[in-house]
């Protein structure tokens, strides 16, 4: 019985990698331009390495290349947008007490302060 549902999962797993390595996906496209905005960085990291486990306001934890913070009212959360020249996206899951400002999350204590503050426009993404 053991080896019957371990050979249906390996069929089944095999058929959604198929489905998946043949999938076409369109590359997000930079919209409309938002507006230029302060970019600064945060982190969950002390100086000294320790993680913080602090959730985001949306209650997941964040993750570099993929939070940012915004103040809701200017872009809200689930918003996708892109920064400055980079292709990443980012997604609203946080927020803060701040106007004018978006603050990307980043996965060290270092790569925050290297960041520093920058402005840069912020574009909406056009997913295909």
């Amino acid at each position: 019985l053991m080896k019957k549902s371990l050979t249906k999962i390996f069929a089944v797993t095999a058929i959604i990698s198929t489905i998946l390595s043949n999938a076409v996906y369109a590359a997000p496209k930079r919209g409309e331009k938002i507006g230029t905005f302060r970019v600064t960085a945060y982190t969950n990291y002390t100086r000294s390495g320790k993680y913080k486990n602090i959730p985001t306001a949306k209650g997941m934890m964040p993750k570099a290349n993929h939070t940012v913070a915004t103040n809701w009212k200017e872009i809200p959360a689930g918003s996708k947008i892109m920064i400055g020249d980079s292709d990443i996206v980012y997604t609203v899951e946080d927020t803060g007490n701040f106007t004018g400002l978006v603050d990307i999350y980043m996965g060290s204590y270092g790569a925050m302060q290297e960041w520093g503050m920058h402005r840069l426009p912020v574009y909406r993404v056009i997913e295909e």
